[in-house]
């Protein structure tokens, strides 16, 4: 029997690869039958703040093309960059409005395309010099919107892949933990996430594609799900949405990434990778991760929430002869201590003298139920305001009789445009050649002249929105998720 010694190492110093613990198969002797612990493995990808993270997990990986995106504020550009990173097998890395972080311009060294996801305003034009600068080509892919923005994005997706793939419709602007949940499959499938917003389709999609709802009825209506006839994958909260989207597309994997639930920007960076990031936070169910062998957590996942996954990766990969898990408190621990006997109880035995009273023993003075925790502090993670685009009016276009003044020919009635002027005066230069060169079959009769030609114009008139907030700014607790507006 083989004796093992376990190491956790809960610290997350920066690394680009920790082992936190590495368990090797060993038995041992249960009191009533044998027991194996199969191997497994945990360790951590993590940087100094998001930038190195992201760097780190582009470790190893062909950056000759990346995919830049700005999550400083918001992921919404960044929600559908997961497919195309999947699509041109890039890594995806981070970048500031108006500046390159140091860890990313690092990570840049030997990239020869870069795309930019996103306007002007969220990804500047001095940003993309500074990539021209580098050697690097960028090729910008952005719409009027977060929505139009995705739709983009697929339709690179299709030039590069030449062909249709599957769609993922997530809510644009309630559903971005849903959207990194099926970030990773649109990675691995090479797959398209359109965003929408949540009521109605904002491009035809082919019934012949496969396409996915994901998220609940609460962020993707009946009646989306119904036009686009998708399959919907949605559970109560964040977290059961993603164990769902990981049980649906990842049946086989062995290998889990694991990021933080709140806030969602190493989900974001690691669902490059194709492979299932489970979304955790120290409250959420995990024991779906115990079907992996190794598991890799990346940013900054708490000590309690490591020691949560370590103990559930011990308990599910404890099996018994009969090959079924076994739970650990019913196993003799592996350093050989065999569980504390009760010494048996001896016969009351009657006392030879009178039996004094005993003093009455004064009660101690109750502890309290639950023990006294320090107060919480606050992280508070500022959520801009969630606002849609309410259409008061529709595009149209309107025809218009107009004047304007020609030059034509009187004899054959050419016409030869409109009467223009250089420094000389009017310019009749057109209609001189046309009269002197006999051109004109009339040329007896064949002089210049200002007329007045009506003509048809079409004037194009834009949609008319309005702004409509759907939820205001809101700041949220990245600790107890507690809100305040």
């Amino acid at each position: 029997m083989k004796k093992l010694t376990k190491s956790l190492a809960l610290g997350m110093a920066v690394t680009s690869m920790l082992p936190i613990a590495s368990v090797q198969a060993y038995e041992v002797n249960d009191v009533q039958r044998k027991v194996t612990v199969n191997p497994y493995d945990m360790a951590a990808i993590t940087g100094s703040n998001r930038y190195e993270t992201a760097a780190k997990l582009a470790q190893g990986r062909d950056k000759s093309t990346v995919i830049l995106v700005n999550a400083d504020k918001s992921l919404a550009d960044g929600l559908s960059a997961s497919g195309l990173a999947g699509a041109v097998n890039a890594p995806i890395l981070l970048v500031k409005a108006n500046k390159i972080p140091a860890e990313t311009k690092e990570a840049l060294k030997g990239a020869k395309n870069a795309y930019i996801i996103g306007g002007k305003n969220a990804i500047s034009s001095s940003v993309e010099n500074q990539i021209k600068s580098m050697g690097i080509k960028p090729k910008r892919i952005e719409g009027s919107d977060r929505i139009k923005t995705s739709i983009e994005v697929s339709y690179e997706i299709a030039e590069v892949t030449g062909k249709d793939t599957a769609v993922y419709l997530v809510n644009g602007f309630k559903g971005e933990a849903d959207a990194m949940s099926i970030a990773p499959v649109a990675a691995k499938n090479k797959g398209q996430i359109i965003l929408t917003n949540g009521k109605y389709m904002p491009i035809n999609v082919s019934t012949d594609i496969p396409t996915y709802a994901v998220g609940g009825s609460s962020v993707m209506s009946n009646a989306i799900v119904s036009d686009a006839q998708a399959t919907r994958i949605g559970g109560k909260d964040r977290y059961e949405t993603n164990r769902k989207v990981i049980e649906k597309f990842f049946t086989n994997e062995k290998v889990y990434y694991m990021a933080k639930g709140n806030p969602l920007v190493d989900a974001l960076t690691t669902s490059a990778m194709g492979k299932p990031v489970a979304l955790v936070s120290e409250r959420s169910d995990k024991r779906f991760i115990g079907k992996a062998d190794k598991v890799i957590s990346v940013g900054g996942v708490s000590n309690r929430i490591l020691t949560q996954v370590r103990d559930i990766l011990e308990a599910s990969h404890t099996v018994g002869e009969d090959g079924k898990p076994v739970k650990p408190e019913d196993t003799q621990k592996p350093d050989g201590q065999k569980p504390e006997e009760k010494p048996d109880a001896k016969p009351e035995e009657k006392p030879d003298k009178p039996v004094t009273p005993e003093k009455p023993v004064e009660p101690k003075p109750e502890k309290p139920s639950k023990p006294v925790t320090p107060e919480h502090k606050h992280n508070w993670v500022h959520h801009d305001a969630i606002i849609e685009k309410e259409l008061l009016h529709m595009a149209w276009d309107e025809k218009v009789m107009s004047k304007e003044y020609h030059l034509i020919c009187r004899g054959c009635k050419k016409d030869f445009g409109i009467y223009d002027y250089d420094e000389n005066g009017p310019n009749t230069t057109r209609w001189e050649k046309h009269a002197l060169y006999g051109e004109c079959p009339q040329i007896y009769d064949a002089v210049g002249c200002d007329m007045d030609k009506v003509v048809e114009k079409i004037i194009h008139h834009p949609a008319v929105y309005k702004d409509k907030i759907i939820k205001p700014a809101w700041d949220e607790c990245s600790g107890c998720g507690q809100i305040r507006k």
